[in-house]
């Protein structure tokens, strides 16, 4: 027999429509199972969610959450951004900086972040998750640096110079210059110190504490910002002719949202923001996530926010937030259960009651299927004794848990 694609009919909250009232207890122990099961998520998207609310009520910059980790071939920065997410983003390099900014409205957000001495312009690119959590990689440069002596008309080969003493005196770069003598005879390339990074231009500096990842070698850097790019200094040698100055520029990803109008020369050049999964979900991302958190944690912490930790012991409230951070079939809460003359059945859709929704009912099961943009479903429940498909009904609470009866 063919099935039948069913009405599915519209009643109020789950938990205080009457109608739903034999579901409940189903569906309670449905997320149970699922927060029993994913308790490390569950926890980390409660804390999630708690920073959500700190800057619902607090959206000074002081307040957003932003770290900059050091994985051993990469400085990556990662900066919440979802607040701009409507209006336009950009990043840029900047000789040795990384420049962010966000508008939307009346809004302005502008950061400059420096960079090791030793990035690989070239290949630096920014990510946005789905959350709008930005990440810039600046991956580390990869082989020998070359110095020239014309005079004897050979090149020799030295180590790039980062055997520095600490982590930090190798990828934080201050102080940088470069001298050119430009003469007759000569070239020579002088080599660049390294110290911490300079105060922000508020004469604020807040750090965060350096946290080593117990899974990797990343580990978080003092996040201070620069007020002015870090640029090389010309400087003119006592028997110089003539002196050159030499500056790159690059501006990398483009806009989210409107278009920005960028000016592409041969020193710059425009990249997209690359779009990716949930931050906490897609893998391209897991090299910070440990320091992520860590950052949320201290600001949640330091700026006082347990109400929204307390509000997060509600069981349903907490699988709510773990879904918003990780979304797949196997974290969706769905139960089943049989009767003497009917089979009940509760499944999680709230992800899906804005999209297109679907339920099958054909001889001996029912299917459940959603899509909404890139993210889709299906559940299979098999029913013995499931005769009739044309009797099953449908209904579905204004925030999206739907239930079907089956009578056997």
């Amino acid at each position: 027999m063919e099935g039948m694609t069913l009405p599915i009919t519209r009643r109020g909250l789950f938990s205080q429509d009457d109608f739903f009232s034999r579901f409940q207890n189903d569906f309670s122990s449905a997320v149970d199972d699922v927060l029993n099961r994913w308790e490390s998520k569950s926890s980390k998207a409660d804390r999630f969610a708690s920073y959500r609310r700190l800057r619902e009520r607090d959206a000074s910059e002081d307040s957003i959450a932003a770290t900059i980790s050091d994985t051993g071939d990469a400085h990556v920065i990662v900066i919440d951004m979802s607040e701009f997410a409507s209006g336009q983003i950009s990043v840029q390099t900047v000789q040795c900086s990384a420049v962010i900014e966000g508008k939307c409205g009346s809004k302005i957000y502008k950061k400059q972040f420096a960079l090791p001495p030793n990035t690989d312009l070239e290949r630096v690119v920014a990510d946005m998750s789905d959350e709008n959590i930005l990440t810039v990689t600046a991956p580390r440069k990869s082989g020998k640096v070359i110095s020239i002596n014309t005079d004897s008309s050979e090149s020799s080969a030295k180590p790039d110079n980062t055997g520095a003493s600490s982590l930090e005196a190798q990828i934080i770069p201050s102080d940088t210059q470069t001298t050119l003598a430009a003469s007759s005879s000569t070239i020579q390339q002088a080599t660049s110190g390294t110290a911490p990074l300079a105060a922000a231009p508020t004469g604020k500096t807040e750090a965060l504490a350096s946290v080593e990842r117990r899974s990797s070698q990343s580990r978080i850097i003092p996040l201070n910002i620069e007020s002015e790019t870090c640029s090389q200094a010309q400087t003119v040698s006592s028997g110089a002719s003539s002196t050159s100055e030499v500056v790159t520029e690059r501006i990398i990803p483009t806009v989210v949202g409107q278009q920005m109008a960028i000016h592409t020369t041969h020193h710059n050049r425009v990249l997209p923001i690359n779009r990716r999964g949930k931050f906490f979900q897609d893998r391209s991302f897991e090299r910070v996530w440990k320091d992520f958190e860590t950052a949320i944690d201290e600001l949640v912490e330091r700026k006082g926010s347990t109400a929204g930790m307390e509000q997060n012991k509600d069981r349903f409230q907490s699988y709510r937030n773990l879904r918003k951070v990780v979304q797949q079939d196997d974290n969706q809460a769905a139960k089943v259960a049989k009767e003497s003359n009917e089979c009940k059945i509760v499944v999680d859709v709230k992800d899906f009651v804005d999209g297109h929704l679907d339920v099958k009912a054909v001889q001996g099961a029912v299917i459940v299927s959603g899509r909404k943009g890139p993210c889709s479903f299906e559940r299979r429940f098999s029913i013995a004794g499931l005769t009739q498909p044309e009797k099953v009904s449908a209904a579905i609470s204004t925030d999206g848990v739907l239930t079907i009866t089956a009578p056997l």
